[in-house]
């Protein structure tokens, strides 16, 4: 013991001595603009690279202070020749006293694996089902930050916030998941400043999984001047107009800096109707992507990749994407493309033709399809995953479900009715305050109509997924879907 401390004193000592003396910051940069009266070469501190704040992470050696850390490996891959030993033609060494030096490299990887392990706890990723009724089946998926109930519907959070609700009461009306949009995030305020301020559960606090989409639909619909070529997508943002590329390298790049617990592969969505060339030629991109996407992945056992089936309103198409996916084996395999107002029809009869080939094993995953009638013959139909904007959407334009269907609050019909929502509901907003107040503050346009119709209808779909994953595993989905239709047929009168 006593040798390692005469060590440790004679590292500090040469730190002193063969450079300077050892200034124990995080951040070392030298200020451009230096001490009062002593000259400087001009801009000398601006030659170095963005020294943007990283978080402190693996120490360096034992027994010294908290500040000698390497910052997050994830943000500084591309300069492992910098920061700690200056700039260099090869992969930089550390000497630790008077020990062999190390690359590092091997400890930025081993930092990386650390990280991992001590925040995850590396319990990895596996999807099981419970029961099945049918076609449809109720299960869990596991992951790092907590299980998730199937089916399952994800609360839409585009820009790290699920619209006019509070994360712990998204997670209080039985949320096990949310979603976050890459597009969006990549934009405004950043992937990469996201990363810097801890990850996207830290920065929206939010400790259960988060699933992200690549991207890909908002670029198509939102985006203006898009090029879409075999490297990937050119756009300019819908906030600013600056130029961008979205290539699937960079579309998984994004989701891991947000640290998404799933992560949705790049893919081409086509707008229906959509002719079978166009169709075809989006499905093939997309099945190259989806190859690209899993080898910038890789495979960690924390988190998750999804393909995405594409083919337009074509069912040979789809059936062909499915195959070419299912053989690529990926965690989850989500059907795209709809929801882009095609006939309830279409979608069904795509599912139809998709769900024969993808891997029963494996979470499938219906995106933006969000009408209780839709899950529910989705359910029907063996989808574990959904998504949709329509209940926070619908909750701040005063319209809210209910077990007796849609309530339109902004109706005359409402001003005096002293009747809550739903006696029954576990949404206090629904069974506490009536209908007329709620009529108030939607004609008011007061914010706390548009938060307590959101909770209204989130909550309304967390209750409708807990009686379907109920109803599978008692082997009564029939008549469970028998009696909410019975609901909706006596209506709200």
């Amino acid at each position: 013991m006593g040798a390692r401390r005469r060590a440790d004193r004679g590292c500090d000592q040469r730190c002193k001595t063969q450079g300077g003396t050892h200034h124990r910051h995080r951040h070392d940069d030298a200020s451009p603009f230096g001490k009062r009266g002593v000259a400087r070469r001009k801009g000398s501190a601006f030659q170095r690279r963005d020294g943007d704040l990283h978080h402190a992470r693996f120490s360096l050696q034992a027994r010294r202070c908290s500040h000698d850390q390497f910052s997050f490996a994830a943000l500084d891959a591309l300069h492992a020749r910098e920061r700690l030993c200056g700039c260099r033609n090869h992969a930089a060494r550390l000497c630790a006293c008077d020990r062999a030096p190390l690359s590092l490299l091997l400890l930025r990887r081993c930092e990386l694996t650390f990280s991992q392990s001590r925040a995850d706890g590396m319990n990895g990723f596996s999807f099981s089902i419970a029961a099945r009724d049918k076609a449809a089946r109720t299960g869990e998926i596991k992951t790092p930050r907590g299980n998730i109930r199937t089916p399952a519907f994800m609360p839409v959070g585009t820009a790290a916030t699920v619209k006019a609700m509070y994360p712990g009461d998204v997670a209080a009306l039985g949320a096990d998941i949310v979603l976050a949009n890459t597009y969006h995030l990549m934009l405004r305020p950043g992937a990469e400043r996201v990363a810097k301020l801890g990850g996207l559960h830290r920065f929206m606090n939010w400790p259960r999984p988060i699933l992200t989409d690549s991207g890909g639909f908002q670029v198509m619909s939102l985006a203006n001047l898009r090029k879409v070529s075999e490297s990937g997508v050119l756009f300019r943002s819908h906030i600013d107009g600056e130029a961008h590329e979205l290539s699937p390298e960079r579309a998984i790049e994004i989701q891991n800096l947000l640290g998404a617990d799933i992560v949705m592969q790049l893919d081409e969505c086509v707008a229906l109707p959509a002719t079978d060339e166009v169709a075809e030629k989006a499905m093939r991109l997309s099945l190259r992507w989806a190859e690209r996407c899993q080898k910038a992945f890789g495979r960690p056992n924390d988190r998750a990749l999804f393909a995405i089936v594409q083919g337009g309103a074509a069912e040979d198409l789809r059936i062909e994407s499915a195959k070419s996916l299912a053989a690529m084996d990926f965690h989850g395999y989500a059907i795209g493309g709809l929801a882009v107002g095609e006939p309830q029809e279409i979608m069904l009869r795509v599912i139809d033709a998709v769900e024969p080939h993808l891997p029963s094993h494996r979470p499938r995953y219906l995106m933006g399809v969000g009408t209780p009638d839709d899950i529910i013959k989705s359910v029907e139909r063996g989808i574990d995953m959904f998504d949709c904007v329509m209940p926070t959407r619908a909750g701040r334009h005063g319209l809210a479900f209910t077990r007796f269907g849609k309530v339109n609050l902004r109706n005359a019909r409402h001003a005096e009715d002293n009747r809550p929502l739903d006696e029954r509901s576990t949404c206090l907003a629904a069974r506490d305050w009536s209908r007329a107040y709620l009529h108030h503050l939607v004609k008011a346009g007061e914010i706390l109509g548009m938060m307590m119709l959101t909770a209204i209808n989130l909550s309304y779909y967390q209750e409708l997924m807990a009686t379907l994953r109920a109803a599978i595993a008692a082997s009564r989905l029939d008549e469970a879907i028998a009696e909410i239709r019975e609901d909706w047929a006596r209506g709200d009168a």
